[in-house]
């Protein structure tokens, strides 16, 4: 969408927002939000002028709630890129990217994230995240970071209100209520005289946003993103009902900063359907069926005295069931207790079915709220699995919702990081550790030659070769003969030099995703923790029964169970080649040479013939 001066005006940035407001008030958005919040925190007797009964409530729309919540996030997110076309460098490269990303949703505390956005999805119908890069957020090796914002559902417009999915819209407009003083200031920063914004900018009300005080001191501002057809880049701009207080920026994006996730689809609007709001006409029916137990209850479920009048003049009301005063005989005595008249049992029997129609509707019956019993635990298992089948459909969005988020992020790293030195997991720290070790050992120092299974070969046979031939004849090498040093520049995608970087990191120029034909594949596996347990001792059952060696078994361990998995694999290697060259000493004083050293030799001898014309 091109975007003109004149659609850059106050006016018009208004207008937009204008028509957000007047669709989301046709669909009664602002008022279902606030009554689904109210409901769900138990204030659901608002606005009911009664003062003269009891109002009692059996809360059953948070239990649900809080179950369904807890599921959809109970499962942890992993992230996996992978290049189009296979390369061990563009691999290594993503795998930094990884971790980057990784620190980033650890920093912005993700978890805590995810579980606020799936209970406002499932309260409100709608969950909205908006990531932005923050420049003060710089340390001695990095400059800026990235930060998100939760936006509530009322507070986000889309310009194609039938569309769904933000990365199609035209226009996205983002709310804000901001303190007058504050929005002053910006503006001042931005390069407004503070005079001119003090009389531009106006305090203003907002009843849509169900504020109870405000309309003195806080400003509507409008922060409105859209997508430039000619660069395809998404520029932003803030502004008010009168003035502009940061102009047009390009913020050289590919994707809406914007992730939304709706609880259940909504045909033709951007607005899902929340989950509270589908049990709100049960908990109301509720709590009227318990009002009216109550009043009976206390009307005549108590035990009451009837009296002679005559014979008690000053009367007789020790409150509770309240003694009846009657003129004549009490069937030959003074008084008489009569008993108390209970509800019909149509009336609990109505209540229990609503209580429990409710929490299977919502996907929460006894057994998922673990209120049954189970034999064993594969019938624990299988009632697990069995009710977390109607929320299928909400972890799928979920999941979309979570690949939402770790593409944007990619983006604001790919705009905005430039070149970062990341620290390497103890697993590249290996691989690279090992690729050292591989090259050192197969150099001779004194001759300059290559060592490989004791077949010798000179450098100089290399002379004469021009330089295409050489660069094509060394791309047929084995990686093991790169030094991770030597070409960095390829391998990570940087001309930075690798030397610089602290120890144990690797420099990452995060603008080279710009470049690369990715495929994103974001991983999300129910009980992550179990599956590491099985994986575990998977590979225990195969080095028992000899599949694996006791070097490759603790390659294969998760450092966070040894801490000191570098220094052992290191003492082990070590060990291994001691003994390997005990065996060799004890090969060579034989007069023999067994035929499998025999084979692996004459294997190794024509290997090195095919690599003789590239050194």
């Amino acid at each position: 969408m091109i975007f003109t001066k004149q659609d850059l005006t106050p006016e018009a940035l208004w207008g937009r927002y204008s028509r957000g407001v007047s669709y989301n008030e046709r669909i009664n958005l602002y008022r279902s939000v606030e009554v689904c919040e109210n409901f769900y925190a138990g204030k659901q007797w608002g606005g009911v002028d009664a003062p003269d009964i009891d109002k009692p409530m059996i809360n059953i729309i948070s239990q649900p709630v809080n179950y369904m919540v807890a599921t959809i996030v109970s499962d942890d997110v992993a992230i996996s890129l992978k290049p189009c076309l296979p390369s061990e460098s563009d691999e290594r490269y993503l795998k930094a990217v990884v971790t980057e990303v990784e620190r980033i949703r650890e920093q912005i505390d993700s978890q805590t994230v995810n579980r606020e956005q799936a209970r406002n999805a499932a309260i409100d119908g709608d969950a909205c995240l908006m990531f932005d890069w923050d420049t003060e957020l710089t340390d001695a090796y990095a400059t800026g970071d990235v930060v998100c914002y939760d936006v509530e559902n009322t507070n986000c417009i889309f310009g194609n209100p039938n569309e769904h999915d933000p990365q199609k819209q035209p226009y996205i407009v983002i709310v804000m209520r901001q303190y007058l003083d504050d929005v002053i200031d910006e503006a001042v920063a931005n390069g407004m005289d503070r005079e001119e914004a003090r009389t531009q900018i106006k305090p203003s009300g907002d009843s849509n946003l169900g504020e109870i005080d405000g309309e003195d001191t806080l400003v509507t501002k409008l922060l409105t993103y859209w997508r430039d057809s000619k660069t395809n880049t998404i520029h932003y701009i803030i502004s008010t009902e009168r003035c502009i207080i940061k102009e047009d920026t390009d913020l050289k994006l590919k994707l809406y900063p914007i992730a939304w996730f709706s609880w259940q689809r909504s045909r033709r609007s951007y607005h899902g359907i929340s989950a509270v709001a589908q049990s709100i006409p049960n908990q109301i029916a509720l709590n009227k069926l318990l009002a009216a137990k109550v009043r009976i209850i206390m009307s005549l479920g108590f035990s009451k005295v009837i009296y002679d009048k005559t014979r008690f003049p000053k009367g007789w009301d020790n409150r509770l069931g309240m003694a009846v005063g009657v003129t004549g005989n009490v069937e030959g005595a003074y008084a008489q207790v009569l008993p108390g008249a209970g509800s019909s049992a149509e009336v609990s029997e109505t209540i229990e079915v609503l209580k429990n129609g409710t929490r299977e509707a919502m996907g929460a019956n006894d057994a998922a709220l673990g209120q049954m019993k189970s034999d064993n635990t594969s019938a624990l298992i299988a009632m697990q699995e069995a009710n977390t089948i109607p929320l299928d459909l909400v972890q799928r969005s979920y999941y979309h919702f979570q690949e939402q988020i770790i593409r944007i992020i990619l983006d604001l790293l790919r705009v905005n990081a430039g070149t970062r030195y990341i620290e390497l997991d103890d697993e590249t720290k290996e691989q690279l550790a090992a690729q050292d070790a591989a090259m050192a050992a197969m150099q001779t120092p004194e001759t300059g030659t290559y060592n490989d299974m004791g077949m010798e070969y000179e450098a100089e046979d290399a002379e004469g070769m021009d330089m295409d031939a050489a660069v094509n004849a060394a791309s047929q090498l084995p990686d093991k003969l790169f030094s991770p040093v030597t070409d960095s520049a390829d391998t990570i995608g940087t001309e930075v030099d690798a030397g610089d970087a602290p120890e144990g990191t690797m420099a990452v120029d995060f603008s080279k995703l710009g470049d690369m034909a990715l495929r994103l594949r974001v991983d999300v596996g129910s009980g992550a923790y179990w599956s590491e347990a099985i994986s575990e001792k998977t590979m225990d059952n195969l080095f028992a029964q000899g599949a694996l060696n006791a070097i490759q078994r603790v390659e294969r361990i998760n450092p966070k169970y040894l801490p000191d998995k570098t220094k052992l694999l290191e003492e082990m290697r070590a060990a291994q080649e001691a003994a390997q060259e005990a065996q060799a000493a004890a090969y060579s004083d034989e007069e023999t040479v067994p035929e499998e050293l025999n084979n692996a030799a004459q294997k190794g001898k024509q290997y090195i013939e095919g690599l003789r014309p590239t050194v």
